[in-house]
């Protein structure tokens, strides 16, 4: 029951719709990763499109969240957290099991990802996360603000797992898409790094300077 006169916020819990959407993610995040494994070794003791299947409800609990978020006006900090951790959890075990087990065809053929993209998924994110330390620690500047290079390395991420689990299908086809899509992940994840660091540099710049002043003040 409310007091004071205030009805309480229905974004302010923690079992909301799309918090639960968001769970969907981890809760198959294991499965996930057992069926990759086992789908990847020579006795192939899990059919291959399991591990499709299961990505590819992880990436509609991923669509739906945001936006029964947005619909239904249960933004909130804890789910927005919520999300991030799910997404990147996602990307990172994907990547790094693709480039450790990789996938196999129906003919027993192998392919992995090169290790200098999951190289380079892995710099930017602790390049991004030590910027946001020293933000906090020397500007004391906790905003929280993604760049437009960055979102469209995640984007390409997605698919490039995608495009991976699906080379059991056409290999010709999906192995060049591979290619080019392991490229473009490095490449985009290099300027999003970047990026990141020219505006991590004026923010910065801008919050020392302001601390100064007020200090001076």
């Amino acid at each position: 029951m409310a007091t004071n006169g205030t009805t309480p916020n229905p974004a302010h819990s923690l079992l909301t719709l799309p918090n639960l959407l968001t769970s969907v993610r981890l809760i198959l995040l294991p499965p996930f990763c057992f069926a990759l494994i086992t789908a990847a070794r020579p006795e192939g003791s899990t059919p291959a499109w399991v591990p499709v299947a299961l990505f590819a409800l992880m990436a509609i609990s991923d669509m739906f969240d945001g936006l029964a978020a947005r619909r239904l006006q249960l933004v909130s900090r804890f789910g927005a957290l919520l999300d991030a951790v799910a997404d990147k959890l996602t990307l990172l075990v994907s990547l790094v099991l693709l480039t450790t087990h990789g996938v196999r065809s129906i003919e027993g053929a192998q392919l992995t990802l090169p290790l200098w993209v999951l190289g380079a998924a892995l710099a930017k994110d602790v390049f991004v996360t030590i910027g946001y330390g020293v933000l906090r620690q020397r500007a004391d500047d906790r905003r929280v603000e993604p760049d437009r290079f960055g979102k469209w390395c995640t984007a390409i991420q997605m698919i490039l797992i995608l495009a991976m689990l699906l080379w059991y299908l056409h290999p010709p086809v999906f192995g060049q898409m591979v290619t080019i899509l392991s490229w473009a992940s490095a490449g985009l994840a290099i300027a999003a790094m970047a990026s990141y660091g020219i505006r991590g540099w004026r923010r910065l710049q801008t919050g020392i300077a302001r601390q100064q002043q007020e200090r001076d003040t």
